[in-house]
C-alpha cells in the first residue's frame, strides 16, 4: 500500500499546449456539410448502387440462361443414348422423332421440344446420320442446342455378311 502511495505521488500530470490550441481551433473552425454537397455524394452514390445491381440482374440472367442450356444438353445426351439403346438392343429406330417436354427447374417451368431426323450417310452402308435439336424459349429469345451423330446398324451389318 505505502509503494502505491509513493507511486501515485510521483506522477505529475503537466498540460500539453498544443492539445488545447489544436481543440480550440477546431470548435472555432467547424462547420457543415452544405446542401450541394450532400446531393453530389448522394448521386454519387446511387449511381454506384445502379451499377451494381445491373450487373447482379445481369449476372441472374445469364445464370439462369446456362442451367436452362444444361437441361437441354442434358435431355439431348439422353434421347441419344435411347437412340443408341433401341437401335442396339430391338434394331429399331424411335417412332416418335418430334416430341415436347416440360421440366421444372424449381423456379420456373422451361418447355422444351426435341427434333429429331435420320438420314443414309452417301458412300457407307448401314451408317445413319442422327440430328438432334432441342429448343426453348428464354424471355423473348428462340434458344436452339443442336448434335449429331453417327450410328451404325450392326445388326443388320453382321447378318449381311
Amino acid at each position: 500500500m505505502r509503494f502505491l502511495s509513493r507511486f501515485c505521488s510521483c506522477i505529475r500530470f503537466y498540460p500539453v499546449p498544443f492539445l488545447k490550441t489544436a481543440t480550440s481551433l477546431h470548435k472555432k473552425n467547424r462547420r457543415a456539410f452544405t446542401f450541394v454537397e450532400v446531393m453530389v455524394t448522394l448521386t454519387i452514390l446511387s449511381a454506384g448502387i445502379i451499377v451494381i445491381f445491373k450487373s447482379l440482374f445481369y449476372s441472374l440472367d445469364q445464370i439462369h440462361a446456362m442451367s436452362s442450356r444444361l437441361y437441354a444438353d442434358m435431355l439431348l445426351e439422353s434421347r441419344s443414348g435411347e437412340v443408341e439403346r433401341l437401335l442396339r438392343v430391338y434394331n429399331a429406330l424411335p417412332l416418335e422423332l418430334n416430341r415436347a417436354q416440360t421440366i421444372d427447374t424449381g423456379n420456373k417451368k422451361i418447355d422444351f421440344k426435341e427434333q429429331m431426323s435420320f438420314e443414309d450417310v452417301e458412300g457407307l452402308i448401314d451408317v445413319f446420320r442422327m440430328d438432334l435439336s432441342v429448343s426453348w424459349k428464354e424471355g423473348s429469345r428462340d434458344m436452339k442446342l443442336s448434335r449429331s451423330s453417327y450410328l451404325l446398324d450392326v445388326y443388320r451389318a453382321w447378318h449381311q455378311k
